[in-house]
């Protein structure tokens, strides 16, 4: 068949390149502009963009898609059977729904209707859910609305980040959807409505970002790594925003404050409300990436421990 792919970051290029490799036909890439990047504000393209572009296929990038004769005429000269959608980051108007002969089909990294929006992974992990997943379905009029041709899923390893759980389950997609796709020319697939309560997961915000010490080891170690890369869990000592990385909950009985910070067993831990948090790495303010021991030497206090400062409760749902 022949597909146009519509995605933009890096983890969408596990699902192209699955496709590229497939017996189906890549008739065309859709994804977002080059953007500024960096504090140089390069202009830069899209991860998707680069890897069509080095493989030859044709790359479309319009500002917007509401309203937009010039593409809509594209997708019907690129006479393509449907449309395979990860991570673009645009809505699709209705008028163009229609164009592809089996409409678009989005991989979304829930178990819809659980955590529709713009950010499912994250409010999985941060959730504390202990299953996770995808579901391919047929995109809609409604945000993540639409009904489902499949869904997998997978037990939820509370030590993977948002990035972590994003690679594996782009591999785990890509997989499917080209099984799926397979099926396509003979009618063979079957759509069902979505089914149960849905929950929505909004944009991240680095002001949900901030680590509040007085909550349970589990819901500190699954809001740093809900955050993790992007925006980037923090927490401050002595006035410094700190970027938390990955971390693992520590096996030992834990008499440290919350917030409170020690060197231990050669690691670097972190008091809670329950048992001490392991870190891996931080970055301070207005530093690159480095490890927590050697953070650590350089902060410490001879005459007694460290303290991060702690922040009031939050409401439930602002984790994400």
């Amino acid at each position: 068949m022949r597909i146009l792919f519509a995605g933009t970051p890096a983890s969408a290029t596990v699902v192209l390149e699955a496709l590229l490799h497939s017996e189906h036909e890549i008739a065309g890439v859709l994804t977002r502009a080059p953007a500024p990047v960096g504090r140089r504000r390069v202009l830069t393209e899209s991860p998707v963009h680069d890897y069509a572009r080095s493989h030859g296929i044709p790359v479309y990038t319009p500002a917007t898609l509401k309203n937009n004769a010039d593409f809509a005429a594209d997708l019907k000269n690129m006479n393509v059977d449907v449309t395979v959608v990860v991570a673009y980051g645009m809505l699709i108007p209705a008028d163009l729904l229609q164009i592809p002969a089996h409409g678009w089909f989005n991989l979304h990294y829930s178990l819809l209707p659980r955590w529709r929006g713009a950010s499912p992974v994250q409010a999985t992990i941060a959730a504390g859910d202990d299953t996770c997943g995808f579901t391919v379905f047929q995109i809609d009029a409604g945000l993540d609305t639409g009904r489902v041709l499949c869904r997998e899923s997978f037990p939820r390893d509370p030590n993977l980040t948002a990035d972590e759980l994003i690679s594996f389950l782009s591999l785990r997609g890509a997989r499917r959807i080209v099984s799926e796709l397979d099926a396509f020319p003979a009618g063979g697939y079957v759509l069902h409505p979505q089914e149960g309560d849905p929950s929505y997961a909004g944009k991240l915000s680095s002001a949900a970002a901030r680590i509040n010490w007085n909550l349970p080891a589990r819901e500190v170690q699954n809001l740093i790594h809900a955050n993790t890369a992007h925006p980037g869990a923090w927490t401050v000592l002595e006035g410094q925003r700190i970027k938390i990385g990955k971390v693992k909950i520590s096996a030992s009985a834990s008499d440290l404050k919350p917030g409170e910070i020690c060197f231990s067993g050669g690691n670097v831990e972190v008091g809670t409300h329950t048992e001490n948090i392991i870190l891996s790495a931080v970055i301070p303010a207005g530093k690159t990436r480095m490890d927590a021991s050697a953070w650590y030497r350089g902060v410490q206090n001879h005459s007694g421990c460290r303290i991060f400062e702690t922040e009031p409760e939050r409401e439930q749902d602002s984790h994400v």
